[in-house]
């Protein structure tokens, strides 16, 4: 069943979501800095003044990417753990991420393009048409919550309920957890190197649960 959104909120989430692909899909074999965006603009067909005023920056369409398929990642959490656990929840968002970027290039380079800002990220709040069209197979996506850092809001929904259900000690600093989550998402990658970026879901697993051991946690 088709979205009703209105007409310009539809054609500005479906020309986001193209220049994004088509940046996504160039950054899979060129660098970063490489990439035209004249030559994006023109596979999309778009103006370049088009591409600034959603993106006025050239990294904030990565910025824009991991926020968008960060929904997705929530959404296929949610729908594959069907317990209360958080632990599950977390791990389950953990491999999802790795099949949403499953590329050791683009990983590598997106990494390398957000070293080099000297600047905090642009954070975006994703449409419910962005969400929608991006997704449209993806029934009740819409309902993610995106304001802002998708992924941390999850973290730390997902932290405050482990800590209810007794999975967690209450005395945990969800700040420092969230942390410790995020360097093992981005960390990971660099770690295992080019060569073995498949094993990233496996050893994001047992970094989780060392860390949750670690926190004292129960795994029961």
């Amino acid at each position: 069943m088709t979205k009703d959104f209105p007409l310009r909120e539809k054609k500005s989430a479906k020309t986001k979501i193209g220049l994004m692909r088509e940046f996504m899909r160039r950054l899979e074999t060129t660098r970063f800095e490489d990439i035209s965006i004249r030559q994006v603009c023109a596979s999309v067909e778009v103006s370049e003044g088009t591409f600034f005023n959603y993106f006025p920056k050239k990294i904030e369409i990565v910025y824009f990417c991991l926020q968008l398929h960060s929904v997705k990642v929530v959404w296929t959490a949610r729908q594959a753990v069907k317990t209360s656990k958080a632990f599950d929840l977390i791990n389950r968002a953990f491999q999802a991420l790795f099949e949403e970027f499953n590329n050791p290039y683009l990983v590598y380079e997106m990494i390398s393009s957000l070293i080099g800002e000297k600047e905090d990220p642009h954070e975006f709040k994703i449409s419910d048409a962005e969400k929608y069209y991006a997704y449209p197979e993806l029934k009740g996506i819409e309902q993610i919550s995106a304001p802002g850092d998708c992924l941390d809001l999850f973290f730390r929904d997902c932290l405050a309920q482990a800590i209810k259900n007794k999975e967690l000690p209450k005395n945990i600093d969800i700040n420092n957890v969230c942390v410790a989550l995020k360097t093992i998402m981005v960390g990971t990658p660099l770690a295992v190197k080019f060569k073995n970026f498949h094993t990233s879901s496996e050893h994001m697993a047992r970094q989780l649960k060392t860390l949750w051991i670690g926190l004292g946690g129960n795994l029961k």
